[in-house]
């Protein structure tokens, strides 16, 4: 066996073999992350040098699904078998969802059509390292470079924190791991220990990845009892001016009535409503294979594309939600 002494010069050869590997600009980010994140210049250098370049992370962070019409997005998430399995897990976890939802105020139906659509209740977490996604867009995709080189701070700073080996975890290209597809900042602040045992664990803990999703939503200003979104009736040179590509609600309900924007008097995926004038509204086009359909959504919609920044995910998981709990209270 090697001794202790050995072993620290092999260790301090190759930190400084891979300081000279990298490159002026790297090594000025690693002192910005370093002292913003409070994680050494040494780890972060050797975090890289254990970090390998992955071009399918590349090619899929460019080619989201999110960029499909939603006539191609939609059956992706929306299926019977997300729906069935949807409602088995709700009962399997009854008591924890329901814990969630008395908490955080956020509906159950909610907290399961997330953890369906981003992993299939547990069953796809991702087949890709966390540290390769986080290196590879961190150091080589410029457009978000820096977004992802902070995630690698912190990817290596929560790795610690838990006890994880750096080239271990798996995820989803974007670096998001376990049941609900939390990223490093988000794990960090965000996740609870739900289950009481000391530890959040929401990579292999269903209980702590539950509570976690809900105090998510909370943070972000989830609305108990409030709407979401509505189906309406619209003519497309009249709403024209009132849809914009930006999340954010700019419009009134008044603003689109004024418009011609009518509720449908009735539709399956969704409840009865009395929208007042005063409500924040945004309209929302979905394109479908021959005509495009319209919703109005309001800020409990907002707070899911907190989740995920596309309106087709949110509609996606509103739309899952809905179709879990019918299917639930049929049973």
């Amino acid at each position: 066996m090697l001794g202790k002494k050995v072993l620290f010069l092999l260790g301090l050869a190759a930190f400084q073999a891979n300081s000279a590997e990298l490159s002026s600009e790297h090594k000025t980010w690693v002192e910005e992350l370093s002292t913003k994140y409070d994680v050494s210049e040494e780890k972060l250098t050797d975090a890289i040098g254990q970090a390998k370049f992955d071009e399918n992370v590349l090619t899929k962070i460019q080619t989201p699904w999110e960029k499909k019409p939603w006539y191609k997005y939609a059956p992706i998430f929306i299926t019977e078998s997300r729906i069935n399995k949807g409602v088995e897990y709700w009962k399997q976890y009854e008591d924890t969802f329901a814990k969630a939802e008395a908490e955080y105020g956020v509906p159950a139906q909610v907290i399961v059509a997330i953890m369906g659509v981003e992993t299939f209740y547990g069953k796809y977490k991702g087949n890709i390292s966390v540290l390769d996604s986080l290196y590879t867009l961190g150091f080589n995709y410029p457009s978000r470079g820096k977004f992802f080189r902070q995630e690698f701070a912190q990817y290596i700073k929560l790795s610690e924190q838990q006890g994880w080996k750096l080239t271990e975890t798996q995820g989803s290209y974007a670096g998001a791991m376990g049941l609900g597809q939390f990223i490093s900042s988000s794990y960090t602040h965000y996740g609870v220990d739900f289950s009481g045992d000391g530890k959040v664990d929401m990579i292999n803990d269903p209980v702590d990845a539950i509570g976690s999703i809900a105090n998510y939503f909370s943070k972000h200003k989830w609305t108990t009892d409030a709407s979401v979104a509505y189906p309406v009736k619209a003519d497309s040179e009249k709403v024209a001016a009132l849809l914009s590509s930006s999340l954010k609600i700019k419009h009134t309900w008044a603003d689109l009535t004024a418009a011609g924007v009518e509720l449908k008097e009735s539709d399956d995926r969704v409840p009865s409503i009395t929208i007042e004038d005063s409500s924040p509204a945004k309209l929302l086009k979905l394109q479908q294979l021959d005509s495009d359909e319209y919703w109005v959504y309001l800020d409990n919609f907002y707070t899911i594309t907190r989740y995920n920044h596309s309106p087709l995910y949110a509609m996606a998981v509103f739309q899952l939600s809905e179709k879990i709990k019918q299917a639930k209270h049929a049973q």
